[in-house]
């Protein structure tokens, strides 16, 4: 497994193109990364239960890198479907998401790195408070002779989560008394019997 998803400078130039997942280019100026798998993002993926070859190859997408100056931008699209559980009935399901990705990196010496709230935030030795600008969260540092897009893209990617995923939005969640699934069908369609406890309130008898 790679320490980390690493593009080197010399390999960018002005501009590069990256690709995720499978694809058929073959361009002059690309550079395909087959998963983005590495030691930084395997946990994470895990979490999505994102961790066979078959789940990896449905994550997809392009990232342009293009230099400016002293400075990358970058910018792009990544689609994945990690495993999800509903907040309302606790179903684990799978929800196709698409990542808007944008982003620029800095040489971690340069002055706009050093004056930025970034830079203040890691050399902080106190509780002062220190406040982040939209370009703040968007930037990013990298030493030597090569970027690492690691912590860009798990950011990208977990910002993209929904805050209370839903199965479904008219899920009707669980029986606050015994706990069953009300809704009356499941993710495939298919209709399913809702039988209460027999302690439950809301308990009848099944017509026969």
């Amino acid at each position: 497994m790679k320490p980390h998803l690493a593009i080197p400078l010399s390999k960018i130039g002005s501009k590069i193109h990256v690709t995720f997942g499978k694809t058929m280019e073959n361009t002059p100026n690309s550079f395909h990364l087959d998963s983005i798998l590495s030691e930084w993002t395997s946990s994470f993926l895990q979490e999505c239960s994102l961790n066979s070859p078959e789940d990896l190859e449905k994550v997809s997408g392009y990232l342009n890198i293009i230099k400016e100056q002293n400075i990358f931008r970058a910018e792009g699209v990544l689609e994945f479907e990690p495993q999800l559980e509903c907040v309302r009935s606790l179903t684990l399901y799978r929800e196709k998401l698409k990542v808007e990705l944008n982003g620029f990196f800095v040489p971690y010496n340069s002055q706009k790195y050093l004056q930025s709230g970034l830079s203040k935030l890691s050399q902080q030795q106190n509780s002062d408070e220190i406040e982040l600008t939209e370009s703040d969260l968007e930037s990013y540092s990298f030493k030597g002779n090569a970027i690492q897009l690691d912590e860009f893209l798990l950011d990208s990617m977990f910002c993209a989560l929904p805050e209370l995923p839903l199965c479904r939005e008219d899920c009707k969640g669980l029986c606050p008394e015994c706990g069953i699934d009300l809704n009356e069908k499941d993710l495939q369609g298919n209709y399913q019997i809702l039988e209460h406890k027999k302690s439950c309130f809301h308990y009848k008898p099944l017509k026969s």
